[in-house]
C-alpha cells in the first residue's frame, strides 16, 4: 500500500462519516457503503460459468484477476421485475465477511459522502418482513437511496458468511474464571447480529455484558459510568448517529475512559480497515462472522491490559 494512500485512510478515520456508491438496479436507486467496494467493471456474461440447480439470485463464478468470485443477480435476489434496459450491465465487486462477491447492477449513479447521524434507520420496519435486505436510507435531494443489507443477504444464501448460534466459540487454552469477571459493552445496530453475538459471547463465557444499538447510545453510557464499571468496549464500525470510528476516537480525545481497551467486531474488516481502527485508537479488530476470534481476543485483551487482575 501506498504512502499517499495510507495517508488518506488514516485522515478518514472517525470523522463520523460514510461514504455510500449509489446505483440502479431496474429503475430502483440503491447504495452501498464505498468501503465494501473493491471495483465496477463491465459484464461479460460469456465468462459465467454457471451452476446447475443454483438458487434464485446466484448466477455461478466469474473469473476475476484468475480467481473465481460467486456473481449474484441482484434484480432476481430483490424481486424486481424483469425489465429491459438501454445500459451494459456492471459487475461490482464487493468485499465483506472476508469474501470477495460480485453482483449485478445496471448502472452507477454517483458517491455521497454524509453524516451518519443522516442515515435513517430501517430496524424499526423490520417488523414488516422477517427478510429485509435494506438496512436504511438516505436522502439525495427529492431521491430516497436505499442502502442494501448485502451481509444478510448472502448470509441466506452462503450459511459460512452469516452469523449462527450454533458456531464453536469453545476454547481449550480460556479461562472462564477471567472470562465471567470482564464487564463488557456492546454496540451494534443490527437486533440480529447483537442477539446472536450475545447469544454466542455467554456462551463462550463472558456474563456481564451491556448491549447498545448505537454508537451515541454507547457513548452516554460511558459517560454515566465509573471508569471501574467498564473494562473492554466491543463495537460495530457501521452504525446511525455515531459510528464505531468515531465513538472510539470521541473516547481517546479525553475523559475517565479515554484508555478504555477498544475491539471492533465488523464485516468491513481488511487490511485498509484495520489501519482505519487502529488511527482511531482502536487496541483490536476481527471480521464477521468469527465468533471464537472476537471471544479468544477479547480475553486476550483484558490480560494484556489488566495484567493484576488474571
Amino acid at each position: 500500500m501506498s504512502a499517499s494512500k495510507r495517508d488518506a485512510i488514516l485522515l478518514e478515520a472517525g470523522t463520523n462519516e460514510a461514504e455510500f456508491l449509489e446505483f440502479k438496479v431496474r429503475g430502483h436507486h440503491f447504495g452501498v457503503n464505498v468501503h465494501k467496494v473493491l471495483q465496477a467493471v463491465v459484464w461479460n456474461a460469456d465468462k459465467l460459468v454457471r451452476t446447475p440447480g443454483a438458487g434464485s439470485g446466484y448466477l455461478g463464478q466469474f473469473s476475476l484477476r484468475g480467481k473465481p468470485i460467486s456473481v449474484i443477480s441482484l434484480q432476481a435476489q430483490l424481486n424486481l421485475p424483469v425489465l429491459q434496459t438501454s445500459t451494459k450491465p456492471l459487475l461490482l465487486v464487493m468485499e465483506f465477511n472476508q469474501r470477495i462477491t460480485g453482483f449485478l447492477i445496471d448502472e452507477i449513479v454517483n458517491i455521497h459522502r454524509i453524516s451518519w447521524t443522516r442515515f435513517n434507520s430501517f430496524e424499526q420496519v423490520a417488523r414488516f418482513g422477517e427478510q429485509i435486505d435494506v438496512v436504511g436510507s438516505i436522502n439525495v435531494g427529492e431521491r430516497v437511496v436505499q442502502i442494501l443489507d448485502l451481509e444478510a443477504t448472502m448470509g441466506r444464501m452462503d450459511t459460512s458468511m452469516a452469523m449462527r448460534e450454533d458456531i464453536a466459540v469453545e476454547s481449550e487454552e480460556s479461562d472462564s474464571n477471567i472470562r465471567e469477571r470482564i464487564r463488557m459493552l456492546y454496540a451494534e445496530d443490527s437486533p440480529t447480529i447483537r442477539r446472536i453475538t450475545l447469544h454466542l459471547l455467554k456462551k463462550a463465557g463472558y456474563t456481564q455484558i451491556h448491549t447498545c444499538a448505537t454508537g451515541a447510545e454507547a457513548y452516554e453510557v460511558l459517560k454515566r459510568a465509573d471508569r471501574e464499571d467498564v473494562d473492554i468496549l466491543l463495537t460495530d464500525i457501521e452504525m446511525p448517529e455515531m459510528d464505531g470510528l468515531a465513538l472510539c476516537r470521541k473516547i481517546r480525545e479525553g475523559g475517565h475512559h479515554q484508555d478504555l481497551p477498544v475491539v471492533f467486531y465488523s464485516s468491513m474488516i481488511n487490511e485498509q480497515m484495520a489501519i482505519k481502527c487502529k488511527s482511531a485508537g482502536g487496541d483490536r479488530s476481527f471480521a464477521k462472522p468469527n465468533a471464537k476470534e472476537i471471544a479468544d481476543g477479547i480475553e486476550a485483551l483484558f490480560r494484556e491490559r489488566y495484567p493484576s487482575r488474571t
